[in-house]
């Protein structure tokens, strides 16, 4: 027995799980915080265990549960938009003058929920702003990304936020109750359903359209888990 837990340790399943889950912890490290790197890792620790349980050596429910709840903890807010243009900004000047001649002016234009009019869609028109505004907003907002989600997030009540943060709560719930009392039967039905956060792109009401279509998918699958009504 002790010799079948080391094979099933050292299986390849098993190390690219553990390698995909040590990657991703990092990148919410520089995404937000070691505490939120904290609080992924231990929601599919708690999956990984339950996994077990149910089915030894099995990979498939963990593999979904670090895709999924990574994809709804990392959304590319607006915090997470200036993080990256700060990353590639330092070769950003370098770049338009090689590949424009003669004098250049960069202007950024922004879609951001809060700001602007909206289109006959529902989506929000692009707001052009010029670089030397952008560009220093853009890097004060990166070094602000440890406030989201807190009292002083500065985007906390925009549409957007609110269904993320909706999204997430719900996530959580669903696989804390999960860890506790998946088995055999609900072990499929429990793997679709941390399939759903990859169904939801896009932005605005794009992405509220297919929110709702996640959740209605995400009803009629709780229904057939059956977990238990104070779950």
């Amino acid at each position: 027995a002790a010799a079948a837990n080391v094979r099933r340790a050292a299986s390849p399943q098993t190390a690219r799980l553990t390698e995909r889950i040590a990657y991703r912890s990092a990148f919410l490290v520089a995404y937000q915080n070691a505490a939120l790197a904290r609080r992924y890792a231990a929601l599919v620790g708690r999956i990984r265990a339950a996994e077990q349980r149910v089915r030894p050596g099995g990979t498939a429910l963990a593999e979904a549960v670090a895709d999924g709840y990574f994809k709804l903890l990392a959304v590319k807010d607006e915090y997470e938009v200036a993080r990256l243009f700060v990353a590639a900004d330092a070769g950003f000047d370098e770049y338009l003058t090689r590949h424009f001649t003669g004098p250049w002016r960069a202007t950024f234009h922004f879609a951001p929920s809060w700001w602007g009019r909206s289109d006959a869609t529902g989506r929000k028109r692009k707001v052009a702003m010029r670089g030397w505004l952008a560009r220093p907003a853009l890097h004060v907002l990166a070094k602000l990304r440890t406030l989201r989600g807190g009292p002083l997030d500065l985007f906390r009540f925009t549409e957007d936020r609110r269904l993320a943060g909706a999204l997430l709560a719900r996530f959580e719930a669903d696989f804390r109750a999960l860890a506790r009392h998946l088995d055999e039967d609900n072990y499929h039905a429990a793997v679709a359903l941390a399939g759903l956060p990859a169904t939801i792109r896009g932005f605005g009401p794009v992405k509220q359209a297919a929110a709702n279509a996640a959740l209605k998918r995400r009803d009629r699958l709780v229904e057939t888990i059956r977990l238990p009504r104070a779950a």
